[in-house]
């Protein structure tokens, strides 16, 4: 992946109250905290709402690189963790992305 970072997670998925006239599928927002750890961030598409599956996926992104990286033992934590907890976490970053 080389030295290129991501926005650390958590991040959350909001549901809002669909604007008038709008499809109501696209009424959620991806939400995580700022560099300070004070404020809410969105993640902004054209108005900043997808469906309820994008958001989701999108919203579990830096739990799958983690679980992926346990998994390729590509961080100091895997040396510290049994196969059954790197599991764990990968079902975990799965089951946030999939809603399943």
């Amino acid at each position: 992946m080389g030295d290129k970072q991501i926005t650390p997670g958590p991040w959350l998925v909001k549901e809002l109250l669909p604007p008038a006239g709008e499809p109501e599928q696209f009424r959620h927002v991806i939400l995580w905290d700022d560099e300070k750890r004070s404020l809410k961030r969105r993640v902004d598409d054209h108005k900043g709402r997808f469906t309820e599956a994008d958001a989701r996926l999108i919203a579990a992104a830096p739990d799958l690189v983690y679980a992926l990286q346990l998994m390729l033992g590509n961080l100091e934590d895997a040396y510290y963790m049994s196969a059954r907890q790197r599991d764990e976490i990968a079902r975990n970053a799965i089951k946030k992305a999939t809603g399943l």
